[in-house]
C-alpha cells in the first residue's frame, strides 16, 4: 500500500469497512506513519487465519502486492463475564412412558448449542440428567470430550440459604475437582444447569480462547 492509498479518507474508510466485515475482526485500524494495518480480533479466532484474510481482501481492493503490507492482529480479552459460556434455557418434559426429557441450551459467542438426556422421575436422578444434558451441550460447543465425570449434585443449607451445589471431577495430569454452585431458587433443573456452567466457566473460556 503506498503513501497515497494509505492518505486517501474515502479508500481508507472503504477499506476499513471491508476489513471490518470479515469473520472475527471486531476493528480495522490504519497508521499511515508506518503504514501498517493493525485488527483488532475477537476472542478464540486465529490470527493467522485473519491475517490471510485480510491480505487477500486488501489485494483484491488496493491491487497491490498484499504480502508487502504490515498487517498485526491484536486478540481482544473481554472482561471475564462476557467470555463465559452462558446458560439460555431448559426444558423438562415428562414422556408417556413417565421418562423424563431434558434439554439444556447454552451459548457461546453468539452460538447455540443444545444438549439432551433422558432419566427416570425422581428429583435426584432428574438433577442427574439436567447435567448430562448440560455436559453434551458442552461437547457441542467444544467440539470435543472433556473428560468429565459427575460426582454428585445435590440441595444443601448454608448460611440460612438453599444451594444447589454440582462437583466433577476430570482426570488429567493433575486431575481436577471442580466445584459450583448456585442458590436454588424455585426451579431445581435450571439451578443444576447454572451450577454446572459456574463449576466449568474458567476452565471453558480457557479452552474455548486457546483453540
Amino acid at each position: 500500500m503506498n503513501s497515497s492509498s494509505v492518505s486517501n479518507p474515502s479508500l481508507t474508510r472503504s477499506l476499513s469497512d471491508s476489513l471490518e466485515a470479515l469473520p472475527g475482526v471486531e476493528r480495522a485500524y490504519f497508521d499511515p506513519r508506518h503504514r501498517q494495518i493493525c485488527l483488532l480480533s475477537r476472542p478464540g479466532w486465529s490470527a493467522d487465519q485473519l491475517r490471510a484474510d485480510a491480505l487477500r481482501t486488501v489485494a483484491a481492493e488496493v491491487g497491490e502486492a498484499a504480502d508487502a503490507i504490515p498487517i498485526e492482529v491484536v486478540s481482544r480479552l473481554d472482561p471475564a463475564g462476557r467470555q463465559r459460556v452462558r446458560f439460555d434455557g431448559i426444558d423438562v418434559e415428562e414422556r408417556p412412558d413417565r421418562r423424563i426429557h431434558v434439554r439444556v441450551r447454552l451459548e457461546w459467542d453468539g452460538r447455540t448449542c443444545e444438549g439432551e438426556a433422558e432419566g427416570e422421575p425422581g428429583e435426584t436422578i432428574e438433577l442427574r440428567t439436567a447435567i448430562a444434558a448440560g455436559l453434551q451441550a458442552i461437547e457441542r460447543i467444544t467440539g470435543r470430550s472433556l473428560g468429565l465425570r459427575l460426582v454428585g449434585v445435590k440441595r444443601v443449607r448454608a448460611f440460612d440459604a438453599e444451594l444447589m451445589v454440582v462437583s466433577l471431577y476430570r482426570a488429567g495430569s493433575p486431575p481436577e475437582k471442580l466445584v459450583g454452585a448456585v442458590l436454588a431458587g424455585d426451579d431445581a433443573h435450571r439451578a443444576a444447569a447454572i451450577a454446572l456452567l459456574n463449576a466449568l466457566n474458567r476452565l471453558l473460556g480457557n479452552y474455548l480462547v486457546t483453540h
